[in-house]
């Protein structure tokens, strides 16, 4: 079976499929399509947004990240979602294992999808005021060893012109205890990620995300141009979505922050004398 759902999936030549499946090594594409429609119907009869494969536990980390996902015609929302690997291998979900071995092949090779219409966002999203105080003082608990490294790298360079650039001098005295991370694919959203639509559901999804991982808080990462309305259906929608920390794609940021100071030199002087 997996052979022939392998051999369909790579390939997606139904003549390859039947050859081997003629001398006897697999299953026919026919068939194929029967477990694949099955296998489907069960994920989507789950009704859940956690992805197979990761745990519905506390204190993993999860988190999720949503960006455009742009193929030919289409211009879709896709989504994923990261999580800390369980310490113990005893513990890993079996969810999609456990689907291919309950799923028993029927006549049916397409699957019936719900209509999940988008809930309309009747609010129109106005532009928040955000408190940019910092509301503590305290500073972070590897401050002192940053700076004592940053005086160490610069001594360095003085003394040795063989020292490497700082991240690669920094990175051969520090050990990294985090734990590694499995990724799963959320499911896709057939329409672009900038509709406020568009927007409101993948808040849904987080906070879903959350409340299935029994977390009182989740953190999601948009990019620009998503993450502005986010945050303004987020100040509208209050309470609803306050369980979700809405941060911005690192790319944005910077390419934002190199724009502003193009701006800024191109508006002077010091752009003539150089």
């Amino acid at each position: 079976m997996l052979l022939g759902m392998g051999l369909k999936s790579i390939t997606g030549s139904r003549k390859v499929q039947e050859i081997v499946n003629h001398f006897g090594h697999c299953i026919g594409y026919h068939t194929a399509e029967e477990f694949e429609t099955q296998i489907a119907a069960k994920i989507v009869e789950k009704r859940k947004v956690l992805p197979d494969g990761l745990e519905e536990r506390r204190g993993l980390s999860t988190i999720s990240a949503w960006d455009n996902y742009d193929e030919s015609m289409y211009h879709d929302t896709q989504g994923i979602c990261i999580q800390n690997e369980p310490t113990s291998a005893a513990i890993m979900s079996e969810a999609v294992s456990s689907i291919m071995l309950t799923a028993v092949p029927t006549k049916k090779r397409s699957l019936e999808l719900p209509n999940n219409e988008f809930e309309p966002v009747r609010k129109k999203p106005k532009i928040s005021r955000f408190s940019f105080a910092r509301k503590t003082k305290r500073k972070p608990a590897n401050y002192k060893t940053a700076i004592e490294r940053d005086v160490a790298w610069t001594i360095s360079c003085k003394t040795d012109k063989q020292t490497p650039m700082w991240c690669v001098w920094n990175s051969t005295m520090t050990k990294d205890d985090l734990p590694a991370q499995k990724i799963g694919y959320l499911a896709n959203i057939g329409a672009p990620p900038t509709r406020h639509d568009v927007i409101n559901e993948t808040l849904k999804s987080n906070v879903t995300l959350a409340q299935e991982c029994r977390e009182e808080f989740i953190a999601t990462t948009y990019d620009l141009a998503i993450a502005k309305p986010a945050s303004q259906l987020q100040d509208i929608m209050q309470p609803k979505y306050d369980s979700v920390f809405i941060c911005f794609g690192a790319f944005h940021i910077m390419f934002r922050y190199l724009s502003a100071v193009g701006c800024l030199i191109d508006g002077s002087s010091f752009g003539d004398t150089t």
